[in-house]
């Protein structure tokens, strides 16, 4: 018992001595900051226990931090190599040298002092860089990575930093020098205001600055005033992107209106890239009008060499996922969106050209999407939800064939919707009158209450994608699943092409969610700027549904139907809505009578015709 009585009383002392030990150590350490007696001056010397306390540190992180990386195979592929070596000029050489180039006295003034990479480059694994590029040091100058989602721009770079060890002078002068061109120069104009964004459909490109203040102003003059001599050397004199074989994109293929919203958005940071982002924060309005221009006009159009032609096989299966897609998948046909005509855009919605694009670029782009870390130009980016379901094999193929493809000459065409065949109509009335009259109603107008949408409204495409959702469960209805699993694919192609035939029909509630049009135009025609919310009509114009079917037509939907919707878009916790849909992150920012004035608006309109 006495011995019990002890250990209690130790425990409390031990407990009590450890307390008052941890005030003394705050009030130490408090009166040390305050004091100003913690000497942080960077003209100091620290002990060398120091010195190797904090760089032992660094190194064990690093290699905690590298433990399980694995590279990639291609990093002695020269295009990557030369990719990476633009950034590496552009961003790193200041601080960390080069071959046959020194450190700026400044930079050896800093506290850590960074280290000339030439000379210790042989100290750290592909998979230590990598960390190190991507996630930064924390108390000293080494960034994070810009934009940490592209695993592909840090390893080119580390490819790059790998080949610093063995590299003369003249070869790494050679590597990052400019090609020769007759660049023109493109004045920076003066710095204005930042103004908030503001949506119109007349005004595409937009003139509104993306971003706060350009920095562009405390760039290098090579940059500020002749800008394409920097363009230059990653997507060469020609656009082609020849220097970097194919690693950065051909520009010359692509209107100047996605040139000028491409960089807007990597400016703006919607576009992600280590690269491009840097770049374009550092160009004015004026500047990256000039070079859209001059890229999109002004340069020769022509088709990135490819090294070798690609296998046959490989180019049949992409061309099949680029004129039908894979529906069963959620994969619509490429050509859908990025036109059969070669000009791939829609009103208010860009998409880029593919044709004659480099196969590397695409390939490593198709794949960012699928992993959700490319960001987007347009206000409307489906390729997320596309790729998500790509294979690799996929990848390959579709690069592949658009590689091949003359640009500005029309892609192939497939052929127009024919009208149902007779087999097709009995197929269709038969599975109307047998299952889908049920909730849609014989003439397949949807329930006047809007619990089943109007179908006669919609295109054969879009029909189609949605039983095939449907029926796989991406999108989420018990009923809609239970019946589509019974189709097989004939029975679905012969329902899409049966109503995509119908005469759109109007059914509206007796009692409309909303009667304040006045609001719904607004939202619809306008959007909210305030609250970063576009306008309907920029993705569901009349023109828009007919070219991008992966849009449904609003124009004449039931207005209960439509306010459900958005609001399920609103509610949604789905990965497939909340990941992929930006429905999703439209509807977060929209109160329900906003929702409900917008689905009355378009009510109220004439259906889009067929």
């Amino acid at each position: 018992m006495l011995s019990g009585i002890l250990n209690r009383n130790f425990i409390v002392k031990f407990i009590l001595t450890a307390a008052a030990l941890g005030i003394l150590g705050a009030i130490l350490a408090m009166t040390l900051i305050f004091t100003g007696a913690i000497n942080l001056a960077a003209n100091t010397s620290d002990p060398k226990w120091f010195y190797n306390l904090v760089h032992g540190t660094f190194k064990r992180w690093v290699a905690v931090e590298a433990y399980g990386i694995e590279p990639p195979e291609d990093l002695e592929d020269e295009g990557r190599i030369a990719l990476g070596a633009q950034h590496f000029a552009q961003n790193c050489v200041r601080c960390h040298g080069a071959p046959g180039i020194g450190q700026n006295p400044m930079v050896l003034a800093m506290k850590p002092t960074p280290q000339h990479l030439p000379s210790v480059i042989d100290q750290f694994t592909d998979a230590e860089l990598y960390v190190i590029l991507e996630k930064g040091v924390m108390m000293s100058a080494m960034p994070a990575w810009p934009a940490p989602d592209r695993a592909d721009e840090i390893w080119s770079t580390v490819a790059f930093i790998r080949q610093l060890g063995d590299m003369d002078a003249a070869t790494y002068v050679d590597m990052v020098s400019p090609e020769a061109s007759d660049a023109p120069e493109m004045e920076f104009g003066p710095l204005v205001e930042a103004e908030p964004m503001d949506f119109y459909l007349t005004r595409y490109p937009m003139e509104e600055h993306l971003y706060a203040a350009p920095t562009g102003g405390f760039a290098d003059y090579a940059l500020a005033g002749v800008p394409v001599a920097q363009c230059a050397t990653c997507h060469g004199a020609e656009g082609d992107g020849a220097p970097t074989t194919g690693e950065a994109p051909n520009l010359t293929i692509q209107s100047p209106d996605y040139l000028s919203a491409a960089l807007q958005s990597y400016a703006a940071g919607d576009r992600h890239s280590g690269y491009m982002q840097v770049v374009a924060s550092q160009l004015s309005d004026s500047q990256i009008d000039a070079l859209a221009n001059y890229y999109g006009d002004t340069l020769e159009t022509k088709a990135t060499v490819m090294d070798e032609a690609p296998d046959a096989e490989v180019v049949a299966q992409g061309e099949t996922l680029a004129m039908v897609g894979r529906p069963e998948d959620g994969i619509s046909a490429c050509l859908d969106c990025h036109g059969r005509d070669g000009t791939a855009n829609a009103d208010g919605v860009l998409v880029p050209r593919l044709a004659g694009q480099s196969q590397v670029y695409m390939a490593r782009q198709l794949r960012q999407f699928r992993s959700g870390g490319r960001g987007h130009t347009s206000i409307w980016s489906p390729m997320t939800g596309v790729a998500h379901n790509l294979t690799d094999a996929d990848i390959a193929g579709v690069s592949a064939y658009f590689a091949g493809l003359s640009p500005m000459e029309p892609a192939p065409q497939q052929d127009e919707t024919p009208p149902a065949t007779p087999a097709q109509v009995e197929t269709a009335e038969t599975q109307i009158t047998q299952v889908c009259s049920e909730c849609h109603k014989e003439d397949m107008a949807g329930a006047p209450s809007g619990e089943t949408p109007n179908l006669t409204i919609q295109n054969v495409d879009y029909i189609e994608r949605q039983l095939y959702d449907f029926r796989s469960n991406r999108r989420d209805n018990s009923r809609m699943h239970q019946t589509a699993i019974r189709l097989d694919d004939e029975q679905i192609d012969a329902l899409a092409i049966y109503l995509d035939g119908m005469e759109p029909l109007v059914r509206q509630p007796a009692e409309p969610v909303s009667t304040d049009l006045t609001l719904g135009e607004q939202i619809v025609r306008r959007g909210l700027p305030t609250e970063d919310v576009r306008a309907c009509l920029t993705c569901h114009a009349r023109e828009n549904t007919e070219n991008l079917p992966q849009i449904p037509n609003l124009h004449g939907q039931n207005a209960n139907y439509l306010a459900a919707r958005l609001d399920h878009f609103k509610t949604a916790e789905d990965e497939e809505i909340t990941d992929y849909s930006p429905m999703w992150d439209i509807a977060q920012k929209m109160t329900t009578e906003q929702l409900n004035a917008a689905a009355a608006w378009f009510a109220s309109q004439e259906p889009v015709a067929k």
